[in-house]
């Protein structure tokens, strides 16, 4: 199934490698994926949204992931 990835890249909690290492793995099963890293961010910056966050930038970012995998009309 395609997948969308986004990190930020100072997470304090789960590193941005894991996401790179995930990323590797589904293109070589030829998944489909997407990936989104931003500078900042924190962990679970989509949770909970603060100013200057990418908080508000990735949803748009998966709507038209979505769109164009036609996971949902």
């Amino acid at each position: 199934m395609p997948t969308f990835l986004a990190h930020a890249e100072d997470d304090g909690l789960v590193p941005v490698a894991n996401t790179v290492r995930l990323r590797d793995a589904l293109v070589a099963q030829k998944i489909t994926v997407e990936t989104h890293l931003f500078a900042h961010g924190g962990h679970g910056f989509g949770a909970r949204p603060q100013p200057g966050s990418p908080g508000g930038l990735w949803l748009p970012l998966f709507v038209n992931f979505a769109r164009e995998e036609k996971l949902f009309i």
